[in-house]
């Protein structure tokens, strides 16, 4: 499953290109709140297993404090081109 955050078009020839790659949308909120818990369950059962063996992985980039999130928003903007990872906010 690839996770697009940015909602940009995505070129029509590329789905002939690629017929290997199905696309469908797939809204977490509304699945968390209409699904039964035991299947909810199933799910993060699966996904955790992935995140161990290591197969659903991210990198993180940089940490900011919730006070430094200027600065965050700043680095983000410096290194957009270069993106290394996510950065994350800490409470």
């Amino acid at each position: 499953m690839l996770h697009i955050k940015h909602y940009l078009p995505i070129p029509a020839n590329f789905w002939i290109q690629r017929p290997d790659i199905q696309f469908s949308y797939f809204h977490l909120r509304q699945w968390i709140h209409s699904a039964e818990k035991p299947l909810i369950q199933n799910k993060l059962n699966e996904v955790m297993n992935l995140v161990h063996q290591g197969i659903a992985d991210t990198t993180i980039d940089r940490y900011f404090s919730l006070k430094e999130i200027h600065h965050a928003i700043q680095y983000i903007e410096k290194t957009r081109t270069v993106n290394k990872g996510k950065v994350l906010i800490t409470f």
